[in-house]
């Protein structure tokens, strides 16, 4: 088995975990992006993808916090929120991650000043839809959670240099802004993405994290709810209520595949399944 495949594996029991907690205590997640599109096109796994992603209204992102505090004291999984102290937690949005277990891209690695003793794990991510009503509040708040998200980055990191011109210079800029920006708490810039991007009630439904959004890209609640069960692997999940009309606004014709030469993930630099020794490590 290679080792894209033994991630996958992993991360699919992770969300398997997720799927039994959620469905004990009656909160509707979904799978989006392209955990979605695996489900549908695949019954599982995109083959070459190495994440899960998935949805949640933002009030059952509060009732999934209470329901991780309380079931998962004993597991291997645990719930970040952007703006938390852990140096390996970078986004804004929040995931979650398993112990014991090592996932580092290249970019992570090569362009972060790095923590001793912080390695980052495996993770899932969780991101939170909000209602909005018209493309242009879509646009706004993208716009405004961009620039949140780029001021937590840089509160929080210091960037490492390079040889290249080009790196050296960027580098320099970011690391101008960590030292301006340093003087707040990363978790301000959450606090106001959050009052920026929370409303409980509107004409569509999106995620406002410019990570995984595009200004198209909120639906009709019916496409959303409610959730319905879908395969994926060998078990089942929540999925939109209607994949396809989800799909095709974020993909177009989602059924057809890639260029070979898109068919790629993440790709790490280091990665740890379930045992952190230093001989587990493998390098790309």
């Amino acid at each position: 088995m290679d080792r894209l495949r033994e991630l996958q594996l992993v991360e699919g029991d992770m969300l398997k975990q997720l799927d039994a907690l959620c469905v004990r205590h009656h909160i509707d997640y979904f799978i989006i992006g392209g955990t979605a599109l695996g489900a549908i096109r695949h019954k599982g796994f995109i083959p070459w993808d190495d994440d899960v992603d998935v949805g949640i209204l933002r009030k059952d992102f509060e009732r999934l916090k209470e329901a991780v505090s309380k079931d998962w004291k004993e597991k291997d999984l645990f719930l970040l929120e952007g703006g938390n102290e852990k140096f390996y937690h970078d986004k804004i949005f929040a995931r979650i991650y398993k112990r014991n277990t090592i996932f580092e891209s290249a970019s992570w690695i090569n362009d972060i000043k790095q923590k001793e003793n912080e390695r980052k794990p495996v993770w899932l991510d969780v991101f939170i839809f909000d209602y909005v009503d018209s493309k242009i509040e879509m646009r706004t708040k993208l716009f405004l959670s961009y620039l949140l998200k780029k001021c937590h980055l840089y509160s929080k990191y210091r960037f490492n240099y390079s040889k290249n011109m080009k790196r050296m210079c960027k580098a320099t800029m970011k690391n101008m802004l960590h030292f301006m920006l340093c003087l707040f708490k990363p978790k301000l810039f959450c606090a106001l993405n959050s009052k920026i991007c929370a409303k409980d009630h509107g004409k569509y439904l999106a995620t406002l994290e410019p990570f995984k959004a595009k200004p198209n890209h909120f639906y009709l609640e019916n496409v959303i709810f409610p959730v319905r069960r879908v395969q994926f692997e060998d078990f089942e999940v929540n999925s939109p209520c209607n994949p396809e009309a989800y799909l095709s606004t974020v993909y177009g014709d989602y059924m057809a595949l890639p260029p070979v030469e898109e068919r790629v993930g993440h790709i790490p630099q280091v990665l740890v399944l379930n045992n952190p020794s230093p001989d587990k490590e493998t390098k790309s």
